[in-house]
């Protein structure tokens, strides 16, 4: 068994992966807190606006789409999306692992713009693959909802964020 020499430690690192998981858990906790605390009904306007842009890409492939408030419908089925089926979570993560880490200032406002946008992005064909889900096979709905969908788009916010941070100078320097 390895023993760690204490004198070779380097302090500054430590202090750089404390200083991340703080900023990365303060992110993410103040999400939460938010969400737990005060209401999820301050995302309200922003699950609406996901309808409607949603609605709109869904109008595709089904002209009878019309959109009220957070519901989706159309002929053949109503979609309602409610906290959770917005994407903030995997747009958080991201966010967190952007603001944590020690790069300049300008690639953050930078990382945070694409990345976030390329997110919501898809988050909103998150929502109409779940519409198409339903077209084809109404039995998996609940699989693509709940498990597979969710799951893969925080691991899409992971890959990005991933490739954020390989692709920011300070990053290619250490």
């Amino acid at each position: 068994m390895k023993t760690i020499d204490k004198k070779n430690i380097d302090k500054d690192k430590i202090k750089k992966i404390i200083r991340f998981f703080l900023i990365l858990f303060s992110v993410i906790g103040t999400y939460y807190a938010v969400v737990l605390f005060l209401s999820e009904e301050l995302f309200d306007p922003y699950i609406n606006l996901n309808a409607y842009l949603s609605g709109l890409l869904i109008k595709i492939f089904d002209s009878s789409v019309y959109v009220e408030n957070n519901m989706i419908i159309t002929k053949k089925i109503n979609m309602v999306l409610s906290f959770g089926c917005e994407g903030s979570e995997a747009l958080v993560i991201f966010l967190a692992g952007v603001l944590a880490f020690p790069a300049h200032f300008k690639y953050k406002i930078k990382g945070i713009l694409i990345g976030g946008s390329i997110l919501y992005t898809l988050n909103l064909l998150r929502v109409m693959m779940l519409y198409l889900v339903v077209m084809v096979d109404v039995s998996m709905f609940d699989a693509f909802h709940n498990e597979i969908l969710p799951i893969f788009f925080i691991m899409i916010s992971l890959v990005f964020w991933y490739y954020w941070l390989k692709n920011i100078p300070e990053a290619k320097n250490d």
